[in-house]
C-alpha cells in the first residue's frame, strides 16, 4: 500500500506569493471572506496557478483578486461538467465516485 504525503500551504501563505502589493485593510478583509466562503482546495490551486499567471504577465494590483476569481470560477464549471458527464453515463467515473473498493467497482461494472 503505497502513501501520498501533501504538504499543507496555507491559503493565506499562497496569497502573500500571489499578491505583488501590501494590501490595505479593507482588501484583506475581502481576500479573508474568500478564503472562509470558497472551497479552500480550489481556491489553493487557483492562487498557484495565478502565480504562474502573474509570473508571465503583470497584472495591475487592482485586477489581482478578479484574476483569482476568474480562474476559480473556470475551475468549478471544469469540475461542474466533469460530473454532470458522469452523470450522463452508465459508468462512473472516479470523481463520482464515494470512497469505493475494486470490488464495489467490480460489481458496478460485471469485472473482478
Amino acid at each position: 500500500m503505497s502513501s501520498i504525503t501533501k504538504r499543507h500551504v496555507p491559503t493565506s501563505q499562497l496569497l502573500g506569493e500571489y499578491l505583488t502589493f501590501v494590501p490595505t485593510p479593507q482588501q484583506v478583509d475581502h481576500f479573508r471572506a474568500d478564503m472562509r466562503t470558497l472551497n479552500p482546495t480550489l481556491l489553493r490551486d487557483t492562487i498557484r496557478e495565478g502565480v504562474q499567471v502573474q509570473a508571465l504577465q503583470q497584472i495591475p494590483i487592482q485586477e489581482q483578486r478578479q484574476v483569482i476569481h476568474r480562474i476559480y470560477t473556470r475551475k468549478v464549471k471544469e469540475f461542474s461538467s466533469i460530473y454532470r458527464s458522469c452523470l450522463r453515463s452508465r459508468m462512473p467515473c472516479g470523481p463520482c465516485l464515494p470512497t469505493t473498493s475494486r470490488s464495489a467497482l467490480g460489481a458496478w461494472t460485471g469485472g473482478p
